[in-house]
Protein backbone atom coordinates (compact mmCIF):
# COMPACT_ATOMS: atom_id res chain seq x y z
CA UNK A 1 0.00 0.00 0.00
CA UNK A 2 1.29 3.45 -0.89
CA UNK A 3 1.79 6.00 1.85
CA UNK A 4 -0.29 9.13 1.57
CA UNK A 5 -2.98 7.55 -0.59
CA UNK A 6 -5.63 8.06 2.09
CA UNK A 7 -4.71 11.74 2.37
CA UNK A 8 -5.06 12.19 -1.39
CA UNK A 9 -8.53 10.63 -1.35
CA UNK A 10 -9.60 12.90 1.52
CA UNK A 11 -8.36 15.99 -0.34
CA UNK A 12 -10.27 14.94 -3.46
CA UNK A 13 -13.48 14.40 -1.49
CA UNK A 14 -13.13 17.81 0.17
CA UNK A 15 -12.44 19.46 -3.20
CA UNK A 16 -15.51 17.80 -4.69
CA UNK A 17 -17.64 18.96 -1.74
CA UNK A 18 -16.36 22.52 -2.13
CA UNK A 19 -17.11 22.46 -5.86
CA UNK A 20 -20.69 21.47 -5.15
CA UNK A 21 -21.20 23.57 -2.03
CA UNK A 22 -19.76 26.90 -3.21
CA UNK A 23 -22.29 27.55 -6.05
CA UNK A 24 -25.12 26.37 -3.84
CA UNK A 25 -24.16 28.85 -1.12
CA UNK A 26 -23.76 31.68 -3.63
CA UNK A 27 -27.17 31.11 -5.18
CA UNK A 28 -28.81 30.76 -1.76
CA UNK A 29 -27.17 33.97 -0.56
CA UNK A 30 -28.36 35.87 -3.62
CA UNK A 31 -31.90 34.56 -3.29
CA UNK A 32 -32.06 35.48 0.39
CA UNK A 33 -30.38 38.88 0.16
CA UNK A 34 -32.14 40.19 -2.96
CA UNK A 35 -35.64 40.55 -1.41
CA UNK A 36 -34.18 41.90 1.83
CA UNK A 37 -32.06 44.48 0.04
CA UNK A 38 -34.96 45.78 -2.01
CA UNK A 39 -37.31 45.88 0.96
CA UNK A 40 -34.88 47.70 3.25
CA UNK A 41 -33.50 50.09 0.64
CA UNK A 42 -36.83 51.05 -0.88
CA UNK A 43 -38.09 54.48 0.02
CA UNK A 44 -41.69 55.55 -0.27
CA UNK A 45 -42.57 57.11 -3.58
CA UNK A 46 -42.09 60.87 -3.54
CA UNK A 47 -45.10 62.90 -4.61
CA UNK A 48 -44.92 64.23 -8.15
CA UNK A 49 -44.12 67.97 -8.32
CA UNK A 50 -46.80 70.30 -9.54
CA UNK A 51 -46.85 70.90 -13.27
CA UNK A 52 -45.90 74.60 -13.10
CA UNK A 53 -43.58 74.37 -10.08
CA UNK A 54 -40.37 73.45 -11.89
CA UNK A 55 -39.67 75.15 -15.18
CA UNK A 56 -36.29 75.25 -16.87
CA UNK A 57 -34.37 78.52 -16.79
CA UNK A 58 -32.31 79.47 -19.84
CA UNK A 59 -29.44 81.94 -19.65
CA UNK A 60 -27.35 83.70 -22.25
CA UNK A 61 -24.37 81.74 -23.62
CA UNK A 62 -21.13 82.53 -21.80
CA UNK A 63 -18.73 81.96 -24.69
CA UNK A 64 -17.66 79.69 -27.49
CA UNK A 65 -14.33 78.33 -28.65
CA UNK A 66 -13.55 80.14 -31.89
CA UNK A 67 -9.96 78.98 -32.33
CA UNK A 68 -8.95 77.00 -35.39
CA UNK A 69 -8.95 73.18 -35.23
CA UNK A 70 -5.60 71.56 -34.46
CA UNK A 71 -5.35 70.04 -37.95
CA UNK A 72 -5.30 73.56 -39.39
CA UNK A 73 -2.91 74.92 -36.75
CA UNK A 74 -0.47 72.04 -37.39
CA UNK A 75 -0.67 72.58 -41.14
CA UNK A 76 0.04 76.29 -40.76
CA UNK A 77 3.01 75.62 -38.45
CA UNK A 78 4.50 73.10 -40.88
CA UNK A 79 4.02 75.51 -43.81
CA UNK A 80 5.86 78.27 -41.95
CA UNK A 81 8.77 75.99 -41.13
CA UNK A 82 8.16 76.07 -37.40
CA UNK A 83 8.60 72.30 -37.20
CA UNK A 84 12.21 71.43 -38.09
CA UNK A 85 12.54 68.33 -40.23
CA UNK A 86 16.26 67.74 -39.68
CA UNK A 87 16.54 67.38 -35.94
CA UNK A 88 20.11 66.94 -34.74
CA UNK A 89 19.95 64.31 -32.02
CA UNK A 90 23.69 64.11 -31.43
CA UNK A 91 26.27 61.45 -32.20
CA UNK A 92 25.15 57.85 -32.56
CA UNK A 93 26.95 55.68 -29.99
CA UNK A 94 28.94 52.69 -31.20
CA UNK A 95 27.19 49.32 -30.95
CA UNK A 96 29.11 47.03 -28.61
CA UNK A 97 26.66 44.13 -28.57
CA UNK A 98 25.13 42.55 -25.50
CA UNK A 99 27.26 43.09 -22.43
CA UNK A 100 25.37 40.72 -20.17
CA UNK A 101 23.72 41.42 -16.86
CA UNK A 102 23.33 39.88 -13.44
CA UNK A 103 20.32 37.75 -14.43
CA UNK A 104 22.10 35.96 -17.27
CA UNK A 105 24.01 32.88 -16.16
CA UNK A 106 27.18 31.72 -17.79
CA UNK A 107 27.53 28.32 -19.42
CA UNK A 108 27.53 25.66 -16.73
Amino acid sequence: MLRGKGLTVRIRVRTRRVRLLAPLLLVTGLLVSAPLGTALGASPAAPAPAAGASTPRFTAPAGFDVSAPMREVAWQAAAKGAVPQDLDRGAVPADRGFGGDGAVQGAA
